[in-house]
This record gives structure tokens, sequence and C-alpha cells, in this order.
């Protein structure tokens, strides 16, 4: 009986702290599963989208174009300077 109500209460925790994790993600306090989002998941690489639904290409190739113009003006190598 002890070890039912052990696993029951360990049931529980885990529960909790999942949603506590959920919540906590939900309002920004922490990154959601997965980690932090990085440079390559947003622009570069041969993404998960872009091996099944490669229709969208255009969107990737101006996600690129966005990136490298922030990046060139972040430094100040705009075309205009």
């Amino acid at each position: 009986m002890r070890w039912l109500l052990l696993f029951i209460a360990l049931c529980v925790l885990v529960v909790a702290l999942r949603r506590a994790r959920d919540r906590a993600a939900g309002r920004g306090w922490v990154y959601p599963r997965g980690g932090a989002p990085t440079r390559g998941n947003v622009v570069g690489g041969l993404g998960f989208e872009q091996v099944f639904e490669p229709e969208y290409e255009h969107v990737y190739e101006e996600l690129q174009a966005v990136a490298v113009e922030a990046e060139q003006d972040a430094v100040g190598e705009g075309e205009d300077r």
C-alpha cells in the first residue's frame, strides 16, 4: 500500500512541476521545451519546413534577406552609406 501512495504522490508532483514549467514558459520567464531559439533555427540551414514544404521557399529567402539587412544596419554597412 505504501508503494501505491508513493507512486501516486510522485505522479502528482511530476504533473504539478510540468504545469508550473508550462505556465512559466507562457509568461516568458523561461524558454519553452527545446531551449532558446538560435539564429540557425530561424534563418539558416535546411529546416524541417524546407524539407517537407518546399513551396514556402520564398518565405525563407525573405527571412534571410531581412536578417542580412538587420545585421548590416547593426554594423553600419547599409547600401546608403
